[in-house]
């Protein structure tokens, strides 16, 4: 058995198709929660974007074009911090043994879906 073949490679197009749409779908305020530090990142994010539609359609105190960067500049960041965790949460469910099958989003996790239902229900 070729120990090359075991371990999973840095770029495994499955893990990173992956792993783009986990991304995305930690765009959720919920999931940002759980990461302080992201989580105002993501927070600056969108009243950056705000101000900068503000900027454009009013007069704003700085150029429209300079908060779209720094706005622009922080989407990337919580973009690729988003990335980087689903790549990781990826890399590690195909060292585990699986390399066919990516983790579930905690967002996705029947169980956090299953005890908001069953909490509201009256017997």
């Amino acid at each position: 058995m070729d120990k090359k073949r075991d371990k999973p490679r840095l770029l495994d197009w499955p893990i990173i198709r992956w792993a783009v749409v986990a991304a995305l779908r930690k765009l959720n305020p919920l999931d940002q929660w759980h990461n302080p530090v992201m989580f105002v990142v993501y927070v600056g994010s969108v009243l950056t974007t705000i101000l900068g539609v503000h900027a454009t359609v009013a007069r704003g105190e700085a150029p429209a074009g300079f908060i779209f960067a720094v706005s622009l500049w922080l989407w990337f960041t919580v973009l690729f911090a988003n990335f980087a965790e689903a790549m990781a949460e990826g890399r590690a469910k195909a060292h585990a043994g699986d390399p066919t099958a990516a983790p579930e989003p905690p967002h996705l996790r029947p169980g956090r879906v299953d005890r908001a239902v069953h909490r509201h229900q009256v017997d």
